[in-house]
């Protein structure tokens, strides 16, 4: 008979009856008590050392090429009957409808920008930014600082920043 079946194999003694045998088990090779195996943690990845992960450099955008334009602000100043705060502009060299205008108000405190976009518009020798405002609730007394950027297919430019002061 053979011990595959997990039972203990019988052997035939002088008196003819069966009688148990003892049997020892052999370990497989793949639990050999002398050669631990990797123990996997997350990821799937070994606990042996391996070479460190290669990284990629960072990936960058590339920059917007400058346009051959000059942006201008115009007006940067609190409506005295609203209390709003008003800003325009507009870009010289550059004459058509589109782009994109962006001006962007900072205070000198450093707080949080205010961002407004007006669409460009081809005027009689420049592109017109128009105007925007921001409701006072939006800004407090202090000194800032205004920037428009102008932006369409062929590149950007952007102003010189140009400083002003709230009362409250």
């Amino acid at each position: 008979m053979s011990g595959c079946t997990g039972s203990p194999d019988l052997v035939t003694t002088p008196s003819g009856t069966a009688a148990p045998t003892a049997t020892t088990a052999t370990p497989s090779p793949s639990a050999s008590p002398t050669t631990p195996s990797p123990t996997p943690t997350a990821g799937g990845q070994t606990d042996q050392p391996s070479e460190p992960p290669q990284t990629d450099p960072p990936k960058t955008t590339p920059a917007t090429p400058q346009l051959d334009a000059t942006a201008t602000i115009s007006i940067a100043t609190v409506d005295p009957s609203t209390g709003d705060l008003v800003v325009g502009g507009y870009v010289t060299g550059v004459f058509e409808d589109g782009g994109t205008c962006i001006f962007t108000v900072t205070p000198a405190s450093g707080g949080t920008p205010l961002v407004a976009t007006t669409t460009g518009a081809a005027n009689v020798d420049n592109t017109s930014c128009g105007s925007t405002s921001f409701t006072s609730d939006r800004f407090g007394a202090g000194a800032y600082s205004v920037v428009l950027k102008y932006q369409n297919s062929k590149g950007s430019t952007e102003s010189a920043p140009t400083s002003m002061k709230a009362a409250s």
